[in-house]
């Protein structure tokens, strides 16, 4: 690979995770700043539509990718995009009505669990399109007794 091709994989990984990264915050925004209030407004279907021409992108990036550096690099990435994402799986905390931050609605499991799998189609797709001497299973070892059969 090209140095250019190089640096161009690294930037697109960067910005598509940034992206992807981007997006989730501006949903978690729009419906669960400080209370669960959906909505669908054009800026909530953008957002919806944004998360698959970015997962697209990654999907061709992924298939995409090659040399160990480039890899390195975008497993690194996709990591700390799900690391960034477990705080998602848990509820809200419920707080006294009045108080400042305090939470009326926890937001609803699906969209916590929604949010997860996003930030993990990254690391999913770099996992399936993996270099094939990642997936290749190692040849059984020689028997560690002789054979009695001659």
């Amino acid at each position: 690979m090209t140095k250019k091709r190089i640096a161009a994989m690294i930037i697109s990984w960067v910005v598509a995770c940034a992206a992807l990264a981007g997006l989730q915050f501006g949903l978690w925004v729009q419906w669960n700043l400080f209370n669960w209030v959906p909505r669908a407004t054009p800026e909530a279907l953008g957002f919806l539509a944004g998360f698959v021409a970015v997962s697209v992108i990654i999907l061709c990036l992924a298939r995409a990718t090659r040399g160990r550096l480039v890899h390195t690099i975008a497993f690194v990435l996709a990591v700390i995009l799900v690391a960034a994402a477990i705080p998602f799986l848990s509820p809200e905390p419920l707080g006294n009505p009045g108080a400042w931050f305090s939470r009326r609605v926890q937001s609803p499991w699906w969209f916590r669990d929604g949010l997860f799998l996003v930030q993990t189609v990254p690391l999913i797709f770099l996992l399936i399109h993996a270099p094939s001497r990642w997936r290749t299973p190692v040849a059984p070892s020689a028997p560690a007794q002789p054979s009695l059969v001659s």
